[in-house]
């Protein structure tokens, strides 16, 4: 009996690690990671019911629905892990599972992407040099510690979209007064964030932002129930929110028939505006007149009151 219990918590080790996703292609100091489930996303009923709704207003949606599905449909899930180097192209690498269409492959731009099949369900793509390390600790036989920031992203991970980290300075790569948001950017400073979206029988979101103060927390929270105070009134209610700290975190729970509702009403096409009888023209009254022709300057109308 206490070899067996022995024997148990030997092993305990090696069923998690059996347990766990395989993050060995993730850089050792990743800033930011994350995943999404296309399959998942596409099988989704709200997702499905856009779609048919998209398809009723554009007959041409079709076609791109069916191409989506066709290149995407297989993958069950798709893993980045991402370096901010301080420019304004971070490192990325990222590990694709299941059935990749060819045609998206030939979409790739070689010139700055390259991938790796590492089986006949595993793609691994790159740039740089990041993709032949992140191959190299792929084949290592002895696993690797898991990148710090992967650390409480269990739950994250059951989202069919999540990423959890540092959230790369995006300004530098957007020139200055291009978009409105790029000089925004800075003054969020965000420290770090951990964001999960699904969308199967309800939407699902849950958002952790780490702010530079907790002053900032505080601010955000009320930024976000001032706009949700401005949402239909069966939204809500919805947002859940509190700080800890420096720390906001929001959830959100839409019931799927809520979520359906507001996405008909959204399809939905326009009312036909109400058309204005055009204001009946009057020909003008023809008063009688007597005309005298014969005289010597020439004919005489004489109007009759």
């Amino acid at each position: 009996m206490r070899f067996s219990v022995l024997l148990a918590f030997a092993a305990f080790p090696a069923i998690l690690c059996a347990q766990q996703p395989d993050w060995s292609f993730a850089h050792p100091d990743a800033t930011l990671v994350g995943g999404i489930r296309p399959s998942g996303v596409l099988n989704s009923a709200l997702v499905r019911e856009a779609i048919t709704g998209a398809q009723g207003k554009d007959p041409s949606a079709a076609a791109m629905v069916a191409m989506a599905t066709g290149m995407l449909g297989g993958i069950t899930e798709v893993r980045f892990s991402l370096l901010d180097n301080g420019t304004p192209e971070p490192d990325v690498v990222a590990l694709i599972l299941g059935r990749v269409d060819d045609a998206m492959l030939g979409m790739l731009p070689q010139a700055s992407t390259k991938y790796r099949r590492i089986d006949a369900n595993t793609i691994l793509f790159g740039n740089g040099d990041s993709l032949d390390k992140a191959a190299e600790r792929m084949m290592q036989g002895t696993p690797l510690l898991r990148s710090a920031v992967l650390a409480g992203t269990e739950t994250l991970e059951t989202h069919d979209f999540w990423l959890s980290g540092k959230v790369p300075d995006l300004a530098k790569a957007i020139p200055t007064g291009s978009l409105p948001i790029a000089s925004a950017l800075p003054a969020l400073n965000f420290r770090n964030v951990a964001f999960g979206l699904s969308a199967h029988d309800n939407i699902e979101m849950e958002l952790t932002l780490q702010a530079a103060t907790a002053a900032m927390a505080q601010s955000l929270l009320k930024t976000a129930h001032d706009a949700e105070a401005m949402q239909p009134a069966q939204f809500k209610g919805m947002l859940q929110s509190f700080v800890d700290g420096n720390t906001a975190h929001f959830r959100l729970n839409i019931p799927k028939e809520i979520a359906l509702e507001a996405m008909r009403a959204r399809m939905a096409p326009p009312a036909a505006a109400a058309v204005e009888p055009l204001p009946t023209r009057t020909a003008p009254q023809q008063r009688a007149v007597v005309r005298i022709q014969g005289l010597d300057g020439g004919p005489v109308e004489i109007p009759l009151h």
